[in-house]
């Protein structure tokens, strides 16, 4: 017979394990690159699952302002403190919430629409992509690029370590309101200026004409 005590001990005992198992970061590593699920659960898939201040993300390629249908190079550079050695490097996620990413070699590939490296490509901590900006103004685009650097030990384990950056892309500069509308303010000028000419200067004009015209 099991006294009530040691009942009371296992339920608090599977409790905690559930917890544990439940909140603890998932920490698998995926040499063939992440997307959808893994990536909206906040995944880091190495080391703590926590963002490590030792890894930094340089995006470059994306502008200030995208402009319709213009396709952008988009290059990813990561710096890490984790040694570069053995069969891995890193990884990467990008997800951007207009346009479309493409790939440009075999290092990238594009899983759900976000771009994300192959088992090729995480043997580098740079990779390259096209984005093609939507073909109509939408306003203002957010992205957001997840990072992993390892030491290629083949373990997800606190050795390695992530980061992730994220930014909004403002939207075309004629899609603010009144944009691209004509600009009436110089024709009014035009009209001011045509009728004080006309008011001001022609009549007199006229009377000094007429006033030679008599003494003659």
């Amino acid at each position: 017979v099991v006294d009530s005590g040691s009942r009371v001990a296992r339920l608090v005992a599977l409790t905690l394990l559930f917890l544990i198992t439940i909140f603890t970061p998932t920490s698998l590593p995926y040499p063939t690159g992440i997307s959808g699920e893994v990536v909206a659960s906040g995944c880091l898939c190495h080391g703590s699952g926590l963002v490590s201040e030792d890894v930094s993300i340089d995006v470059s390629g994306f502008p200030q302002s995208w402009e319709v249908s213009v396709e952008y190079e988009i290059t990813i550079t990561v710096q890490s403190t984790v040694t570069e050695n053995g069969s891995a490097l890193g990884g990467f996620n990008l997800f951007i919430d207009g346009g479309s990413l493409s790939v440009i070699d075999g290092t990238v590939q594009i899983v759900d629409g976000e771009a994300t490296h192959t088992e090729s490509g995480n043997m580098q901590r740079q990779w390259t992509v096209f984005w093609t900006a939507p073909s109509s103004t939408i306003g203002d685009i957010d992205y957001r690029v997840y990072s992993n650097t390892v030491d290629g030990d083949g373990t997800a384990d606190s050795d390695d370590k992530g980061a992730v950056v994220a930014a909004t892309i403002d939207g075309p500069v004629n899609d603010s309101p009144g944009a691209g509308e004509p600009n009436l303010i110089y024709p009014v000028l035009l009209g001011l200026v045509i009728s004080m000419i006309i008011v001001n200067i022609l009549p007199h004009g006229g009377g000094v004409l007429e006033s030679r015209a008599e003494d003659e």
